[in-house]
């Protein structure tokens, strides 16, 4: 949309965008130009006119297109398991025409929301060392200086910082105990929601008798045919 305006009749005007990238034929209507498409980035955009007598005269705005929003890279957390509560957030965002002004992250669709921090050049990032157990997904938002904003990126992770109790049950041999059997058997109690497995180890005073895992919840051995000794065992 432009003015252009003589003392004398105006004969034509044209335009010239971005140093001749696209220029127009000389119209003798002066009407507003449309359907011109500008580039990402800096424009700078001239309209040109001229009277009856030859004079030519041209005026220009120089702004600058972003519909583009910023890129995110997560580089913590991953996805995987993690054994302790303090986990740092950390992205890199950049932006092709402006600059990334902030970021942020949401945890379980927005049941926690935390403003990163600009940590150095693309760096945005947050410690938070009060993490609650098990799986998460969290939703990263970055947007630049003029409003545009990328929450594509997510990650899936799961938390486990809680060491598993384990306690002897009945039937098991007390300390120092007396046998008078040739076996012994052991029964524990486990307290833990993700168990991977249980071990249980004999030895006798010349190292190992047996080691045995189970990756199920299998609570209980009995070690048989066994010769007069001392045994230590723990699970």
């Amino acid at each position: 949309n432009y003015t252009a305006t003589d003392d004398s009749a105006i004969s034509f005007c044209w335009y010239s965008l971005n140093g001749g990238a696209a220029n127009s034929t000389p119209s003798a209507s002066c009407s507003n130009f449309t359907g011109l498409t500008s580039n990402q980035g800096s424009n700078t955009w001239i309209v040109y006119a001229n009277d009856s007598a030859g004079v030519e005269d041209s005026d220009s705005v120089t702004f600058t297109k972003d519909t583009v929003a910023p890129s995110v890279t997560i580089n913590s957390p991953l996805n995987q398991s993690y054994n302790t509560n303090s986990i740092t957030f950390n992205v890199t965002s950049t932006d092709t025409t402006l600059s990334v002004s902030s970021c942020g992250y949401s945890l379980n669709a927005g049941a926690t929301n935390v403003t990163l921090q600009n940590a150095a050049g693309n760096y945005w990032n947050h410690t938070n060392s009060s993490m609650i157990q098990g799986s998460l997904t969290s939703r990263f938002y970055c947007n630049d200086t003029i409003g545009n904003l990328n929450s594509t990126q997510t990650v899936t992770f799961f938390i486990d910082s809680i060491n598993p109790l384990i306690e002897y049950a009945a039937g098991t041999p007390v300390n120092n105990s007396n046998l008078p059997q040739n076996y012994i058997f052991v029964n524990v109690s486990v307290t833990e929601a993700n168990l991977a497995n249980i071990t249980f180890r004999l030895f006798n005073s010349t190292g190992p008798v047996n080691i045995t895992t189970y990756t199920s919840q299998t609570l209980s051995i009995n070690w048989t045919s066994l010769p007069d000794s001392r045994y230590l065992f723990n699970v």
